[in-house]
């Protein structure tokens, strides 16, 4: 149930931001809503914009490499992968990967493969996880906005996709039992995420349960059950134990 939630959540985060990427690339390029079938029927445009930039322009994240008909098809084909073949969608999403290093869709990607890891194999994936989750740290901030959509819209879905990308690796630390470096991730990810998981406050008080700052273990088993979700009564325990523990046992400094 934990692990539903947290990928329920985290797919619609990355759904929004996908949206917003390819409203970018419609208005840049003059495609329709649909990203493959309007790459096809723009190739005079694309030329015309080629003429006007020098090839040897490098590629920059301020200055994305134009999607086309082949690349929108590939990135579709990844998307619609269904969220139970996790072989499949590793399989596409390194594929992506390999074939367009400078797509402006790698936010969406490295989240997404974030989670498959996490969820396929954690015992031999931790890795890949957390290499994909620091790349989309790194990329998701400096994605340009789509000039039909507000800040706020904007601001909002990139932000749901850096909360997944510091959730994913703070998951990727707890399991490590790196309690001290999954903290600040987990409590980047609930305070960038308008409608926080429960299970990143579940994780947030238990990193801080283990690493004996009781005091904020318990603030956030007490949000974790405050929220409508199937952890409530776990965390409502959970917060009890760690106020007790707080009062027989010293504090770890921060």
């Amino acid at each position: 149930m934990k692990r539903k939630c947290m990928t329920c959540l985290q797919a619609a985060s990355l759904a929004v931001l996908s949206l917003s990427i390819a409203g970018t690339t419609a208005a840049k390029y003059g495609q329709g809503s649909q990203g493959g079938q309007g790459g096809q029927s723009q190739p005079p445009a694309k030329q015309s914009d080629k003429s006007k930039t020098p090839d040897a322009t490098p590629l920059t994240l301020d200055a994305p490499a134009p999607v086309n008909a082949e690349e929108d098809a590939t990135y579709k084909a990844f998307q619609d992968v269904p969220s139970t073949d996790l072989n499949k969608r590793i399989e596409l999403g390194e594929a992506f990967n390999q074939k367009y290093p400078q797509s402006r869709y790698r936010p969406v990607v490295f989240s997404t493969l974030t989670m498959a890891y996490l969820q396929s194999d954690p015992a031999k994936q931790l890795e890949k996880a957390e290499t994909y989750s620091k790349k989309a740290i790194e990329i998701t901030p400096a994605l340009p906005k789509p000039p039909n959509l507000t800040d706020e819209a904007f601001d909002k879905a990139k932000n749901q996709t850096l909360a997944s990308a510091h959730s994913g690796l703070g998951l990727v630390y707890v399991r490590r039992g790196k309690f001290a470096e999954a903290i600040p991730e987990l409590e980047q990810s609930v305070k960038l995420d308008p409608s926080p998981d429960p299970v990143n406050f579940y994780l947030l008080g238990m990193a801080n349960q283990k690493a004996s700052h009781f005091d904020d273990a318990v603030a956030a088993f007490n949000k974790c059950a405050g929220m409508q979700s199937s952890l409530q009564g776990t965390c409502k325990t959970l917060a009890e134990e760690a106020k007790k523990s707080g009062a027989t046992q010293l504090s770890a400094p921060k």
